[in-house]
């Protein structure tokens, strides 16, 4: 296995990943992103969903989704999780 840096040609084969996860049921996305990607023209589509995804204690938002929280821009969400993930 090779592993490189995040490309923004990624992100199809990401989505379709994700896409396959949530058809076997393995996961639920949560509903303010998914609709941000539709209204972004970005094909996702989920049966389940939830209303937000909590970190590890339950106690709060999965740090992931605090960083992007507020952004409506895609690409500027990868910037944000890039520097949070110091990639």
């Amino acid at each position: 296995m090779t592993i490189r840096k995040y490309h923004d040609a990624d992100l199809d084969g990401m989505i379709a990943i994700w896409n396959e996860v949530v058809e076997a049921g393995d996961a639920f996305p949560q509903e303010e992103p998914l609709t941000l990607l539709k209204a972004h023209g970005v094909e996702a589509n989920a049966e389940k969903t939830v209303p937000r995804i909590l970190n590890r204690d339950l106690s709060d938002s999965c740090p992931m989704e605090q960083t992007v929280e507020g952004i409506d821009d895609p690409a500027e969400m990868v910037k944000a999780l890039r520097y949070r993930l110091g990639i």
